[in-house]
């Protein structure tokens, strides 16, 4: 005779298997659906021809997602199974997300170019002409780089009239987006 147990019991065994069983695995697929919950956390579903599987990234590994994960695209998943046990549901529990065949940042960058299109950023009547002659020019740019001082060489060669203001940020790195004006705006006037 079988071995009489209770549904939570059922849930554990089967969560505890699973888990022990699908740690640290890649999944590719195609996203089905995606929801960016308010927490942070974002719950979508990737398929394949025959079949499909709930995911869910939670905000931690979300922040440093470098795109947008959107309904149709084909990723690559990295995570583990696991079981919520209170309704008997596996689900894949994604720690890091890439795009299949496409590096993060060039598909981050393509998405961030779409938006600022159907912004209309990109539209002819937003642009402006360039003056003949320019008076003032601000360079946002660190101050110690050599971009900087070989800017202001050239500037000094073919404009020495041209009033400079130098903003110091960072420029490269994870930080550079994030990172805000310094205090010490330089301004230099040049006569």
């Amino acid at each position: 005779m079988s071995q009489m147990m209770s549904v939570s019991s059922l849930n554990t065994k089967i969560k505890s298997l699973l888990e022990a069983t699908f740690m640290h695995i890649l999944v590719e697929g195609e996203v089905a659906s995606v929801t960016y919950h308010t927490s942070g956390h974002v719950y979508f579903s990737v398929k394949d021809k025959e079949s499909s599987i709930k995911c869910v990234m939670w905000r931690s590994a979300v922040s440093k997602l470098k795109f947008r994960i959107e309904k149709g695209m084909h990723i690559v998943i990295e995570g583990s199974v696991g079981v919520y046990t209170p309704r008997g549901e596996y689900q894949f529990y994604a720690v890091h997300v890439e795009p299949y065949g496409k590096g993060a940042l060039a598909l981050a960058y393509e998405q961030l170019k779409e938006r600022l299109k159907a912004k209309g950023y990109f539209d002819a009547h937003r642009k402006k002409t360039i003056p003949k002659h320019i008076k003032k020019i601000a360079l946002v740019t660190a101050k110690e780089s050599a971009a900087l001082h070989d800017m202001l060489k050239v500037i000094e060669k073919r404009w020495p009239l041209l009033e400079v203001t130098i903003v110091d940020t960072l420029v490269q790195g994870e930080q550079a987006s994030s990172s805000r004006q310094s205090r010490d705006t330089l301004y230099i006037r040049r006569v």
